[in-house]
């Protein structure tokens, strides 16, 4: 399995989480750095979603992806930008636990959409080691 971040600071988290664990048959790479042939034959899973649509797409693209899995978080700064909290309250008020993990196309269209409004305000990336970074870098420049 390779889990691909997009910011050094969740592969850092990464790495010492998966250090005090014995698993052996993860590898953590950024997504700057993962190159077509180490993809072959494997289980990706993404850590996150990258702020801009297209800076992912051009990376599914290039790397032949179909079909892409991303494990994110509500709290996260990119989910923020459409209404991440309300969501967790609603589930918070349904009893849900707070690390249950969802799955709906209503979520998949809103982070689209977040990552869209995004682009029409980003003219001149500035990179960032962290997805919060680069929110305040991009957004509140």
């Amino acid at each position: 399995m390779i889990i691909i971040c997009w910011f050094a600071d969740s592969l850092r988290h990464l790495e010492s989480l998966f250090a005090m664990e014995t698993v052996s048959s993860v590898s953590l790479f950024m997504a700057s750095e993962v190159h077509s042939p180490q993809l072959r034959g494997k289980t990706i899973i993404f850590a996150e979603h990258h702020p801009l649509r297209k800076t992912e797409q051009d990376k599914f693209f290039q790397w032949g992806l179909k079909q892409v899995i991303v494990h994110s978080a509500l709290d996260e700064p990119l989910f923020l930008v459409f209404g991440g909290e309300k969501i967790m309250d609603l589930m918070k008020g349904l009893g849900m636990q707070e690390d249950s993990m969802i799955e709906h196309k209503m979520i998949s269209n809103a982070i689209v959409n977040a990552q869209q409004k995004i682009e029409n305000k980003v003219h001149n990336e500035h990179k960032a080691i962290s997805q919060k970074e680069w929110m305040e870098n991009n957004l509140h420049a």
